[in-house]
């Protein structure tokens, strides 16, 4: 009998210790309600605020705010400050947001070449097209006081928060550009509108994090064991997870301690476990960290960074309890910053009164409805690439002026220096902004009273490996004839040869021989199929270094 009872004894004992050598630790997780404390608390007399938008936001020539996306008043439903009553006159705070011109980074066709290859092993490549639309628009908010003073300003989006449009993908530019003709408007406003609205919600997450009382919910994790007294461990698990979830961040947690005695008196007893059993360690250190995280949570910080440290004595390896510290260490500073020992109160602004007056601050620089800002790159006449933005005011229509009297300035700064380059050829090699490209070349203007050879502007509107098509832009007005007039440019000429000029003056007859190396588009010319357009020469262009065969 007493060798059964010794068998039995030292079968419980190997039980036991499997059970401990087998112990594990996993985390259950609950919710708990709390009040999210402001990193500039302000004084408390300050219970009101008003919302102002500055702006057009100008994006294709038009107000985004007329695109049927987006309205201000829908925008201004977005900012809300946590604690503070939101009113529409006189206010202790007053948020402005301002919402620039979007500014085009990029605007130009792309190109993908995708190599396949056949059975034989012959390589195929195949060339896709598709337009790229790059831009930004700049939104940045102020913060005043009802005294006028400013108490925060800053940019939330700007030249680094660069959005990405993408065309429709063909295999021919043609194609590519079609689509994005008929798709342009409608994919860059809404694009713009989502810009936009994604950067307010950025100002009212700012303005939160700065001053406001935002109720908030945060998922927290207890420690319970696995096969070592699982059920007391799960059952004071349970005992606190309802207990937290009673709790509401704006009310007092009275009731809080009382709901969690259980559980923390379960967990008091750590000392069951001692430290220098490598098996029974991680159990003291589940009712230490457990022990941290309930204080925490019931603010009591003092308690909490006491459990805490003695987590991390124990040595365990669980980066958790570290971070924790951190973050006792973090809010018992937010409690002193702000003057408060807890994380679960009420604020009642519905009785709150705003002030008398308020002084009046300037109102943000806006851009202006007829200018457009868009970023570019300058190449100066020694080869100097800068970057700048590009300035066009388009009051008196959208075409280019060019000259210390025209409507297009190039803004760069020079040592810290800003400098506004009027684009005189005799001083660049070119420039280019919003997917167009200016080169400045050898050229005989031919319209009427268009005599004088020398370096010209001339825009790209047509660009291949056979054949180039021009637009010409005088400077200073100084041939005096601001008629339209184009170039075109073949492989292995020289320079470009206007339209305008005397073998054009009979256009049908003189367009007819430039191609006569193009039988089928001599005979379009002809027939008169092509206009002496814009239009009408990019169909020219494309139809010679697409259709027709190139000569050896």
């Amino acid at each position: 009998m007493k060798s059964k009872i010794i068998t039995l004894l030292m079968a419980a004992l190997f039980c036991l210790n499997f059970q401990l050598s087998a112990q594990k630790i996993k985390n259950e997780k609950f919710d708990i309600a709390y009040t999210q404390l402001p990193a500039k608390p302000l004084d408390n007399e300050f219970t009101t605020y008003k919302v102002n938008f500055y702006g057009s936001g100008y994006v294709n020539g038009h107000s985004i705010f007329e695109s049927g996306n987006l309205t201000q008043a829908g925008l201004e439903k977005n900012i809300n400050l946590g604690g503070f009553k939101k009113v529409n006159g006189n206010a202790h705070v007053r948020v402005n947001v301002s919402v620039g011109n979007a500014r085009v980074v990029k605007n130009e066709m792309a190109t993908k070449v995708t190599e396949s290859k056949s059975k034989d092993g012959k390589v195929s490549k195949t060339t896709s097209y598709y337009m790229e639309y790059h831009y930004y628009i700049p939104v940045k908010y102020m913060v005043y006081d009802y005294h006028g003073n400013l108490l925060h300003e800053t940019y939330v989006t700007d030249a680094k928060d660069i959005e990405k449009i993408k065309g429709g993908s063909f295999n021919t530019y043609s194609k590519a550009y079609e689509d994005w003709k008929n798709r342009r408007l409608s994919k860059v406003n809404s694009s713009a509108a989502s810009y936009v609205r994604n950067a307010v919600n950025s100002v009212n997450g700012d303005i939160n994090y700065l001053y406001g009382y935002l109720a908030r919910s945060e998922r927290e994790e207890l420690k319970v064991t696995k096969k070592f007294e699982d059920e007391s461990f799960l059952q004071a698990y349970e005992t606190a997870k309802a207990a937290f979830e009673k709790v509401k961040a704006d009310a007092p947690a009275e009731a809080l301690a009382t709901d969690l005695k259980p559980a923390i008196d379960f967990w008091m007893n750590y000392d069951k476990y001692p430290v220098d059993d490598k098996n029974l360690k991680k159990v003291r250190y589940a009712c230490l960290y457990n022990l941290a995280i309930a204080y925490y949570w019931m603010d009591d910080l003092e308690n909490a960074e006491k459990y805490a440290k003695q987590c991390i004595e124990i040595d365990y390896k669980d980066g958790a309890v570290k971070r924790h510290v951190d973050k006792i260490e973090q809010l018992k500073k937010s409690f002193e910053l702000n003057g408060v020992t807890s994380r679960h109160f009420a604020i009642d602004v519905a009785s709150a009164t705003p002030p008398s007056n308020n002084i009046d601050v300037a109102a943000p620089e806006e851009d202006e409805e007829d200018s457009a800002s868009m970023t570019g790159t300058l190449v100066l006449a020694n080869g100097d690439e800068i970057e700048g933005d590009v300035i066009v005011n388009t009051e008196d229509g959208n075409d280019l002026v060019f000259g210390p009297k025209g409507n297009i300035i190039f803004n760069y700064k020079v040592d810290g220096k800003e400098v506004a380059n009027t684009l005189d050829p005799s001083e660049i090699q070119g420039f280019a902004f919003n997917g167009r490209s200016f080169k400045v070349m050898d050229f005989t203007p031919g319209a009427k009273g268009n005599k004088m050879a020398g370096k010209h502007l001339l825009e790209v509107i047509y660009d291949s490996p056979r054949i180039q098509l021009f637009k010409y832009y005088p400077f200073d007005d100084q041939l005096g004839d601001k008629k339209v007039e184009f170039a075109l440019l073949k492989k292995g000429e020289p320079a470009p040869t206007s339209t305008s000029s005397t073998p054009f003056l009979l256009f049908k007859k003189g367009l007819a021989k430039y191609f006569e190396d193009c039988a089928d588009l001599a005979e379009l010319v002809g027939a008169g199929e092509i206009e002496h357009t814009e239009d009408g020469l990019i169909q020219a262009a494309r139809i010679y270094a697409e259709v027709c065969v190139e000569r050896p």
